[in-house]
């Protein structure tokens, strides 16, 4: 039966492996951390001990322990978010850029990370700099709708009818994913393009080069529609339709139930939550997460 509200809080079971560092590693991360309340000094509120822990870890693992590297990212996304402050976005000021539906939360992966949409054929916005900030503003509020120990999030890409006329700005695209690189590294897990089209393949080709290796090697590609879920446990759906060859160095295709149970994901995608967008619903709960 047809639903309006989307899942903001995850119900599945999920583990997530904790991760293991060395002993060198380690001592890198406390010597991180201890420089950390000097860089946040004239911020804010501050940061908690965990959060100093959990981005001294974030920033090296995304600098591949280049000490030095990761202590100047680090500083870097701290005036960041003194400046930008992505955590001040109110709700009013990018409503606009939700009626339409174009992006939102609903769902959980199966690792309990929260699913954001982005569907780019119903994008009309004329005014990007306000787009851009309510992307960001939807980053933060799967921070916040994540289970304890869950640290990052499954994003989804509805390509579906996306062509020269209607698809975003190659800048405003950069632009974004160099925001989500350099200022919140370590947060995606997977990115699934569903149902690319000969255009999103052109496109990817031009932005690719400007993307960090590691972030390439998450995107991944899948063909869904509805009813698909009869089929989950099968192959049909991790292969192209077209033929076309992908990217290399991304993910390749893939399934996009092996990331996501049937019941998280909207019907138009092959799940069963029948997951219809309406603005003042959503709206309504998004404000108090």
């Amino acid at each position: 039966m047809p639903t309006s509200l989307p899942i903001l809080e995850c119900s599945l079971k999920h583990s997530i492996e904790p991760v293991a560092f060395t002993q060198d590693q380690e001592e890198q991360i406390k010597t991180l951390a201890a420089m950390v309340p000097e860089m946040v000094a004239s911020l804010e509120g501050g940061l908690t001990a965990e959060e100093t822990a959990t981005l001294s870890a974030w920033y090296l693992v995304s600098q591949k322990w280049v000490f030095n590297v990761a202590a100047t990212k680090l500083r870097d996304t701290l005036q960041w978010r003194k400046d930008f402050k992505p955590d001040k976005i109110t709700a009013g000021e990018v409503e606009p850029e939700g009626v339409s539906g174009k992006s939102f939360i609903s769902g959980f992966d199966r690792k309990g990370q929260p699913l954001l949409y982005s569907i780019h054929r119903l994008d009309k916005t004329k005014t990007f700099d306000r787009y851009l900030r309510y992307c960001i503003f939807l980053l933060e509020k799967c921070i916040r709708v994540m289970p304890h120990g869950v640290e990052r999030m499954t994003f989804l890409i509805d390509n579906g009818g996306l062509g020269v006329f209607n698809a975003p700005p190659v800048a405003f695209v950069s632009k974004f994913i160099g925001i989500a690189e350099a200022h919140y590294p370590q947060r995606l897990d997977t990115a699934v393009m569903l149902n690319p089209s000969w255009f999103i393949f052109g496109l990817f080709r031009i932005i690719s080069p400007f993307m960090d290796p590691v972030t390439r090697a998450k995107v991944h590609f899948a063909n869904v529609g509805p009813n698909d879920h009869l089929n989950a446990g099968t192959s049909s759906s991790s292969t192209s339709s077209s033929g076309v060859n992908v990217e290399p160095g991304t993910g390749g295709w893939t399934n996009i139930f092996q990331y996501v149970d049937p019941s998280q994901l909207p019907a138009q995608y092959g799940g069963t939550h029948d997951f219809q967008y309406d603005h003042k619903v959503f709206w309504e709960l998004i404000k108090k997460v």
